[in-house]
């Protein structure tokens, strides 16, 4: 891997910006299943365009569409503070409102905390579900201090409505990725992904890549 584009030995084989995968934990992933596919006997350099028509499974970084000058992002099957790190990577550079909590399961927040203090942050960040007062009084300090916006929700649609005013007429990216389970509030991290796109304005059964999958 060089940069964004994957390479065997000193040949360029694919561009990862051409894939709907975003996300160095995904150009790993792709490299992986490249070099399976070589051990398997298998031309991985001729199959690897085929890469950009795959369609990824909802929950999962799912774009779920565009309105208002807002990004609608479903990363609902982010049950760890580690993979909202790695969502967050995805849209570095961007302006974001992340939406993190849900049900606590005693998880350390510590390393998202300290990523929040030395590399770039979003721009908002929303605390919601039980672990969400936990979340948030971790993150005070750094919020006092100007790294980024603070919001507490009672729940994810106050959470969605903090999310839009808070980016306001600049528009950005409203990325859904609580870090922590949905029990409590959802029957799972389908529903909760459901009820995420409903708020936004958008039909969870016509939504996914998919055709004939929408969000369950």
């Amino acid at each position: 891997m060089r940069g964004d584009v994957v390479h065997r030995g000193e040949q360029a084989v694919f561009d990862t910006r051409n894939t709907p995968l975003p996300g160095r934990h995904n150009r790993g992933n792709l490299c992986a299943v490249l070099a399976a596919l070589e051990a398997l006997g298998l031309d991985a350099v001729a199959l690897a365009p085929a890469v950009q028509d795959f369609r990824p499974l909802p929950n999962r970084l799912q774009r779920i569409g565009f309105a208002d000058g807002l990004t609608y992002v479903n990363d609902s099957i982010s049950t760890t503070p580690h993979a909202s790190l790695a969502a967050l990577e995805c849209f570095a550079g961007q302006r974001i409102a992340l939406l993190v909590g849900g049900h606590d399961r005693g998880l350390d927040w510590t390393d998202f905390m300290q990523h929040m203090a030395h590399d770039v942050p979003p721009v908002e960040i929303v605390t919601m579900g039980s672990n969400g007062p936990r979340i948030h009084a971790m993150l005070q300090p750094l919020a006092d201090a100007g790294r980024f916006g603070l919001h507490a929700a009672g729940d994810l649609p106050e959470a969605m409505a903090l999310a839009r005013a808070a980016l306001g007429e600049q528009g950005g990216v409203v990325l859904l990725s609580p870090g922590a389970p949905s029990f409590g509030a959802y029957r799972d991290y389908g529903a909760r992904g459901r009820h995420f796109a409903e708020l936004a304005g958008f039909d969870p059964d016509t939504i996914s890549a998919i055709p004939g999958l929408g969000i369950g």
